[in-house]
């Protein structure tokens, strides 16, 4: 039996998870306007012809890496959203996910959709879309909590729901970029636990 030729030539797929993955922690290492696809490339060991190929463009790349991250961090956020707590203990709950130490599982501080964000700017169409999608699921998610809270008599603050989930949305990003510059999560926590007790009176 004769032994098959090799072909000549690129392969034609590449593995699709393995190029995600890669970028991911490149742009969550990095940040996501610092490395370019040259480096992703270099990184995980393909062409640029294979990138285009299977993702369209660098923004189809950065896109399948923003949706890929979103569903960690949305998985991370849920059983917050749906556990039936206090809305102070929702807050404490909120700070302690914020406050997780991603290196025991091998993950780089900070959050790459905040990252993201704060780059919107540079973003192509399809990543920006689902920065802006995102954001107002987060923000839905924070205005449900609020109006529970709301009805239960626990929220203090004399504010709109949407100002007031805009308001914590906007802690806890603060939060993550302090986390990605190395500050000191007792120092992060204090913070929060000042900006987020104005809705609530004392959280611990």
């Amino acid at each position: 039996m004769k032994t098959p030729k090799a072909t000549r030539g690129r392969p034609k797929t590449l593995d699709r998870n393995h190029v995600i993955n890669t970028a991911m922690m490149s742009y969550w290492t990095d940040g996501p306007t610092v490395v370019s696809l040259n480096e992703v490339c270099k990184r995980a060991g393909v062409s640029k012809p294979g990138i285009y190929r299977e993702f369209g463009s660098e923004d189809g790349l950065k896109h399948a890496v923003l949706s890929t991250y979103t569903a960690m961090l949305l998985a991370q956020f849920q059983p917050v959203f749906e556990a039936e707590m206090t809305f102070t203990q929702t807050i404490a709950a909120l700070i302690s996910a914020v406050l997780q130490d991603r290196s025991e599982v091998g993950l780089p501080a900070g959050c790459l959709y905040v990252a993201m964000c704060n780059s919107s700017t540079t973003l192509g169409i399809q990543t920006a879309d689902t920065v802006d999608e995102t954001r107002e699921y987060l923000l839905g998610k924070y205005e449900g909590l609020i109006e529970r809270a709301k009805t239960n008599g626990e929220f203090k603050a004399d504010v709109p729901t949407r100002v007031a989930a805009l308001y914590i949305n906007e802690q806890i990003s603060n939060a993550m970029l302090q986390q990605k510059r190395g500050e000191a999560d007792e120092d992060i926590k204090a913070i929060l636990i000042l900006a987020l007790s104005a809705l609530v009176g004392k959280v611990s």
